[in-house]
C-alpha cells in the first residue's frame, strides 16, 4: 500500500522462500492468473506457475481460487491522520458473471456491490459518495460482523449483504497475513514502467468515466480500482486468442468498467426538485375551461375559466 494510493487488493497467500523481488513477481503473476480465470478471460500463466513454495502457487491445486468474490478496499484516514475515518469497500462475485450474460440487456451498475462506511464520530455521510450503499457504522460492529460472530438480523440491510458476500473474508484483524498487490505496481508492469502512480492518471489512460471531485472517497475509490483492475486484467491479456464465450465475458466487464458516473445523492436530489418544479410551472401554465350543468332546463349553464 503506498502512501499516495490507499487503494488495495488483497490475496490470501502462504509464504515465499525466495528473495523479495521474485516473491513480488509471484505474487501479481499469481493474481493476475486469478483474474483472468475468473473473468472469463483468456491465460497463458497457468503453464507457467513461478516455482516456489507459496501454498496458492502449487500447480496441483489450480482450481481453489476459481468462482472468487473480488474484493477492493479504500481506508481513509482522519484530516490529522490520527484515526481511520472511512472503509470503502466494492465487491464482485464471479459467480454472478453467467447470471448477467444470460439477461438481454445487462444492469452493469448490479455487478459491483460498493459499501462506504462512516466510523467514530465522522458520523456525516459523503455527499460525493456515487456508488451503492453508505451508512454510519461502528468500527468494532464492522469488525465483529466480519469475524462471523454476530446476528444477521441485528445488522443493516447494506451490513447483511456485505456480510453474505464476504464470507471468506477474515476478521480485519489478520490483514497482516495477507499480500497486498498494488495497483500501481501493476500498472508499471503491464503498462508502462514510468507511468504516474495517481488514481486519477490510471482512470484516465483506462478510458473509465469519473468525476475528480469525488476521488479520496472511500466507496468511490474502492469501486473506481476495481474497475481499474478490470481494464489491468483486458490489459494484461489483450495479445491472447479469444474464444466467442471469452469475448462475451469482455464485453460484460468493458461496460461495467466504464459505466457512466452515477450522480450523488444530493445530485439526485436535486434533479428531482428541479423535474418537480418544471412540472408545476408546466401545471399553473395551463387554462382549464371547466363547465358545470344544473341538470335544470330553466336555469342557464354557467360557465368559469380557472386558472392556476
Amino acid at each position: 500500500m503506498t502512501s499516495h494510493l490507499k487503494d488495495s487488493n488483497i490475496l490470501r497467500t502462504g509464504s515465499c522462500k525466495s528473495t523479495e523481488a521474485h516473491y513480488q513477481s509471484c505474487c501479481e503473476d499469481k493474481f493476475i492468473q486469478i483474474l483472468q480465470q475468473n473473468f472469463g478471460f483468456p491465460s497463458e500463466v497457468s503453464s507457467q506457475l513461478p516455482q516456489c513454495s507459496c501454498e496458492p502457487f502449487r500447480a496441483d491445486i489450480p482450481d481453489a481460487l476459481r468462482e472468487c468474490i473480488i474484493v477492493s478496499m479504500d481506508l481513509e484516514m482522519s484530516k490529522d491522520q490520527t484515526q481511520l475515518s472511512e472503509i470503502g469497500i466494492c465487491t464482485l462475485d464471479t459467480r454472478d458473471r453467467q447470471d448477467f450474460k444470460q439477461k438481454s440487456t445487462s444492469d452493469t451498475n448490479k455487478v459491483l456491490s460498493t459499501y462506504s462506511f462512516g466510523l467514530h464520530r465522522y458520523k456525516t455521510i459523503s455527499k460525493r459518495f456515487r456508488y451503492g450503499e453508505a451508512e454510519y457504522t461502528e468500527e468494532n460492529k464492522l469488525r465483529i460482523c466480519f469475524n462471523g460472530s454476530c446476528e444477521l438480523e441485528a445488522l443493516s440491510p447494506s451490513q447483511q449483504s456485505l456480510v453474505k458476500k464476504m464470507e471468506l473474508m477474515p476478521d480485519l484483524s489478520e490483514f497482516p497475513n495477507m499480500i497486498v498487490v498494488d495497483t500501481c505496481d501493476l500498472v508499471r508492469r503491464l503498462v508502462k514502467e514510468e507511468t504516474r502512480a495517481r488514481l486519477w492518471v490510471i482512470l484516465k489512460f483506462f478510458q473509465i468515466p469519473y468525476c475528480y471531485d469525488s476521488l479520496h472517497r472511500d466507496g468511490n475509490d474502492a469501486n473506481l480500482t476495481l474497475k481499474a483492475l478490470i481494464m489491468l486484467t483486458l490489459e494484461s491479456c489483450k495479445n491472447l486468442t479469444w474464444s466467442s464465450e471469452q469475448n462475451q465475458n469482455r464485453a460484460l466487464l468493458l461496460d461495467v468498467a466504464r459505466e457512466a458516473v452515477p450522480l450523488t445523492e444530493w445530485q439526485l436530489r436535486k434533479t428531482t426538485k428541479e423535474a418537480t418544479v418544471a412540472r408545476q410551472k408546466a401545471f399553473r401554465g395551463m387554462r382549464f375551461n371547466m363547465w358545470a350543468h344544473n341538470g335544470d332546463n330553466d336555469d342557464d349553464c354557467s360557465g368559469f375559466l380557472l386558472e392556476i
